[in-house]
């Protein structure tokens, strides 16, 4: 099983109906479990940040394209855990 650590941050947006947005950034320091995943990823971003899940594409029509979200590496079958790590926030010394 890979652990794939993401930090789920939100975001200014004004033209939301809510003011803000939800953004999912992938560790820098997650390893992929296999090396076809690694370079299938560099060259077809498959991250989703609204979702914080790997994604791969389950059709596209003239009008876009869905994806679907993957708990499994499409190449070598390892199970895939997501983990959002939490941000440490500072707090003002007054």
């Amino acid at each position: 099983m890979i652990i794939i650590q993401y930090t789920k941050i939100t975001r200014p947006d004004p033209s939301s109906a809510s003011g803000s947005y939800e953004d999912h950034l992938l560790s820098k320091d997650t390893l992929l479990c296999c090396d076809k995943f690694r370079e299938y990823s560099k060259k077809f971003p498959s991250w989703d940040y609204e979702k914080g899940r790997f994604t791969i594409v389950d059709e596209i029509t003239y009008e876009g394209h869905s994806q679907t979200q993957i708990d499994f590496c499409p190449f070598c079958g390892e199970k895939l855990k997501y983990q959002e790590i939490k941000l440490k926030t500072k707090r003002n010394k007054s």
